[in-house]
């Protein structure tokens, strides 16, 4: 079982959740998150929770409980197990393919590139293409200039599970 210290962890589809409620052995529930980011939770049914921090998810979840079903419950809300999740870069990086993304904290494009063992020589920093999908399946390109994130300003760009990223080639 993973911490539930990690309060602040993001959820998303395909994490499993175990439920317990004090006093209520016959509610405790796993359950994988699933595509639309909803759980299905005894009584109260489906609720959405991908996007959510574990607490806010646990506060969700308590007022369903407490609005129809239980007086004060005590909700406890673990995640079990994480979804796996991968970012892709590609092109001119030392190292491109497919790597884990670190669960509960950011990754930041310049982190990502040196996960894939830094730009190559030939590799156009001002030139990286990420490619992401939104939420709804909507899938979306942003031109990132990673020469201005390296530049020390306060700029940043941050990767999420999915993204893929394409590093372009320099021709001077």
């Amino acid at each position: 079982m993973i911490s539930s210290a990690a309060g602040d962890y993001v959820l998303s589809t395909s994490d499993t959740l175990e439920m317990t409620i004090y006093r209520e052995p016959d509610l405790t529930t796993r359950s994988k998150i699933g595509t639309d980011g909803t759980v299905q939770l005894p009584l109260v049914g489906e609720i959405k929770v991908a996007g959510m921090t574990i607490r806010e998810a646990r506060e969700i979840i308590r007022r369903r409980y407490d609005a129809d079903y239980l007086v004060s419950p005590q909700i406890y809300l673990n995640l079990v197990d994480f979804a796996e999740r991968k970012f892709t870069i590609l092109g001119q990086v030392t190292k491109p393919g497919a790597y884990p993304f670190p669960g509960g904290r950011p990754l930041g494009l310049l982190e990502a590139v040196g996960i894939a063992g830094g730009f190559t020589r030939s590799a156009d920093r001002g030139k990286v293409i990420v490619q992401r999908t939104a939420e709804g399946g909507a899938e979306g390109s942003i031109k990132v200039n990673a020469k201005r994130l390296s530049a020390g300003g306060k700029e940043s760009f941050n990767i999420q599970p999915g993204d893929v990223i394409t590093v372009g080639e320099s021709w001077f």
